[in-house]
């Protein structure tokens, strides 16, 4: 599940860094929350990339960093 501190993390970015223009990071349009299988990340062009569930919480912590370093 998406910890409490990533949320807030979230939320306290401005919008801009919210846009799909953004990501190698920059590229990244979704993050799914985790299901017992997997998440999904969606990229610009329509290219999908999963990540096992017990991925998710260290993939969105360094993204989230990546966002607030921006």
């Amino acid at each position: 599940m998406i910890k409490q501190s990533h949320l807030e993390r979230i939320k306290a970015l401005p919008d801009v860094f919210m846009l799909a223009s953004l990501v190698q990071f920059k590229y990244i349009q979704t993050i799914s929350t985790p299901n017992d299988t997997n998440f999904k990340v969606g990229l610009a062009g329509g290219h999908e990339v999963f990540g096992k569930p017990e991925q998710y919480n260290a993939f969105i912590d360094k993204y989230l960093t990546w966002l607030e370093m921006r």
